[in-house]
């Protein structure tokens, strides 16, 4: 025998609310769990992703002779660097203003993956003028990058030695520079910023958490012509 069109109907919105009612109670038992126990772990991971860090290169210190002259120091520029998202490029009007800032600086690539460099060498007026650009949050960076600069003369730099870029920072790989290189490298700074949903720095939220401790002089025992006429005599 067919069971009533009227039990059936009740039977069905029985069910229909007892399955409604289970849901609200498991959306219930979630928002309590998240805002609860559970909250300081969605919390610091939220942080973790929104939070990002990065090194100060050190100044590098000088090699100096027995006079004080400087044979070997570090001179410090800045660099302008496209860092947006894949497959995007800032509009014509950003361009725009680019040019009228830096009309040689090369235009970001949608094809780029990552940081590309647009500009090598920015003057101290150039950096003062893009500051508006970089803090719109168009994906514009200037890098700062230390530079090793020696004396002219080939036999004190052999002696000298040479260095290479590591993670940022100048390490001595040859020389004098590798001889000492634990004390001229000093220790990098640190810093943290905080990112908006694209990933673009919030210039606002900079925070220096340890500031680059500059590496020490080295003063040789040996003036630099000796040096030079050793270099010479062993030729």
């Amino acid at each position: 025998m067919d069971e009533p069109r009227e039990n059936c109907v009740s039977r069905r919105s029985a069910i229909l609310f007892a399955v409604l009612a289970l849901w609200a109670l498991a959306a219930l038992v979630r928002g309590f769990w998240l805002a609860g126990p559970a909250s300081g772990h969605y919390i610091r991971e939220g942080e973790k992703q929104a939070r990002s860090y990065g090194r100060i290169p050190a100044p590098r210190g000088r090699i100096l002779d027995s006079r004080g002259v400087p044979l070997a120091w570090s001179e410090r520029y800045f660099d302008l660097f496209w860092q947006g998202r894949v497959g995007e490029v800032p509009g014509e009007e950003v361009l725009s203003q680019l040019r009228a800032i830096v009309p040689d600086a090369a235009a970001p690539s949608a094809e780029s993956n990552g940081r590309e460099l647009l500009r090598r060498g920015l003057s101290p007026d150039q950096i003062r003028q893009l500051e508006s650009l970089v803090k719109s949050g168009n994906g514009f960076r200037i890098v700062p990058r230390w530079e090793r600069i020696t004396v002219s003369s080939r036999w004190i730099r052999r002696r000298v030695g040479a260095v290479e870029l590591r993670g940022g920072e100048l390490v001595g790989i040859s020389g004098l520079e590798l001889e000492f290189d634990a004390l001229l490298r000093g220790r990098a700074g640190e810093f943290r910023v905080l990112l908006d949903r694209y990933r673009n720095w919030i210039p606002e939220s900079w925070e220096l958490l340890r500031p680059p401790e500059p590496g020490r002089d080295i003063k040789l025992n040996f003036e630099a012509e000796m040096l030079e006429r050793h270099g010479r005599g062993n030729e």
